[in-house]
């Protein structure tokens, strides 16, 4: 199994995980849950247990069916829908296979962050709301720096492979 296919593998593992906490914690909710805060951190929005639900699985889904499914489809899109530096260079038929292998790795990637991410906010909302509390703890911010410095430095990786015309061995990342 190829690192693209195991991140992937990932990904659906952490959406199904998603799904499990959800599912276990769904009987202990109070009947509104807090589900929004301000810009303090501070609750600010409230939702049905359902809803809270029914927005985890539905969010979470959406992201994996949506990064999975451009990681998986982008061979079959023309070159003119991959937007990469020097798209001309990377996308010649000689690179063209590794290029896209090299783009959906990154996808698949940021995919598992992604719900990774989703899977450690949904966690910190569902004890914000067994505790009592009424704003967001240090947890939140620790996971949501993370993950933003995770994907500018992905972001960063891909501009600068992508910027230079230099590697031609066929693997990029």
């Amino acid at each position: 199994m190829n690192k693209k296919n195991i991140l992937l593998l990932v990904s659906f593992l952490l959406f199904l995980a998603i799904i499990v906490q959800a599912w276990l914690v769904l009987p202990s909710l109070n009947n509104n849950v807090i589900t929004h805060f301000g810009a303090g951190g501070k609750a600010d929005g409230w939702s049905t247990k359902e809803s809270f639900f029914w927005t985890q699985i539905l969010l979470s889904l959406f992201i994996f069916l949506l990064m999975a499914g451009i990681s998986l489809i982008i061979r079959k899109l023309p070159d003119s829908a991959v937007n990469i530096p020097n798209k001309a260079f990377w996308l010649s038929p000689e690179r063209r296979e590794s290029t896209l292998d090299t783009i959906s790795f990154y996808i698949n990637m940021i995919n598992a962050a992604l719900l990774l991410f989703f899977f450690v906010l949904f966690r910190d909302l569902i004890e914000i709301n067994f505790n009592g509390k009424n704003s967001l703890d240090a947890n939140f911010w620790i996971a949501f720096l993370t993950f933003m410095i995770f994907t500018l430095g992905i972001t960063i990786r891909i501009l600068t492979l992508f910027s230079s015309k230099g590697i031609e061995k066929g693997k990029h990342g």
